[in-house]
């Protein structure tokens, strides 16, 4: 048995991807032009390719999230401040080994284990947004600079769910009891129609810092999406 539930809802949270690394010191500058692309993939059980197709792949490992982000931006800066427009897509997923497992079964064809009971847990999230963001960046001290950035957007092409419950493999039939909580743009699971709004406005806030111990080198610190929401 599937139970569905269609509902607006407003989409809140607190996340924080972290990016590290050495990078060449830059001076800078009273005016500037910039734009930059940036691409990031994760994943747990199995590499990036491997869930392009279809989860074809020998040995997975034990894991619980999957995630891509591409996000490309173009803009001005003065001084501290900078102000860019940017188009981002998100694609974030969290399970069970239960869930994977059943979902790796069918994809490769394997004969699922007589008896066998899976409890299911599956919250998966896609969006395309649109938006322009503020900067300020400032140095409390000589060798550390602080970056404060604040995106508003348009988000649009929203899938976002979670299924929770349990499957049983009996005596060759498979039943359970499984809750669909689900907000979409387009429905790829059931055919019903559109009953929630798939789209919605959002902001979101970012932290890094740069730290400058010799004039050659710079560590950097990038704390993404600290704080974010749709409604």
């Amino acid at each position: 048995m599937v139970t569905t539930i269609n509902k607006h809802r407003r989409l809140c949270g607190v996340a924080m991807l972290i990016h590290a690394g050495v990078i060449g010191a830059q001076e800078p500058k009273d005016f500037s032009v910039f734009s930059q692309s940036e691409t990031l993939t994760y994943a747990e059980n199995l590499s990036i390719d491997a869930w392009l197709d279809n989860l074809h792949a020998p040995n997975p490992s034990p894991g619980e999230y999957a995630i891509t982000r591409n996000e490309t931006e173009f803009g001005i800066g003065f001084r501290g401040f900078s102000f860019a427009a940017f188009a981002r897509r998100d694609y974030y997923f969290h399970f069970n080994n239960d869930t994977f497992d059943l979902f790796y079964m069918d994809k490769n064809h394997i004969k699922k284990p007589e008896n066998g009971h899976f409890d299911i847990l599956l919250e998966v999230a896609h969006v395309d947004i649109q938006g322009a963001k503020f900067a300020f960046e400032f140095s409390p001290f000589s060798t550390l600079s602080a970056k404060v950035t604040l995106s508003a957007f348009t988000a649009d092409k929203l899938q976002f769910g979670e299924m929770t419950g349990f499957i049983d493999n009996k005596n060759n039939k498979v039943g359970g009891d499984v809750l669909l909580d689900y907000n979409y743009t387009k429905n790829y699971v059931l055919r019903r129609p559109l009953t929630a709004p798939g789209e919605g406005d959002g902001g979101s806030f970012r932290l890094g810092f740069r730290w400058q111990p010799r004039d050659n080198i710079a560590v950097q610190l990038l704390m993404q999406d600290m704080y974010g929401f749709i409604d």
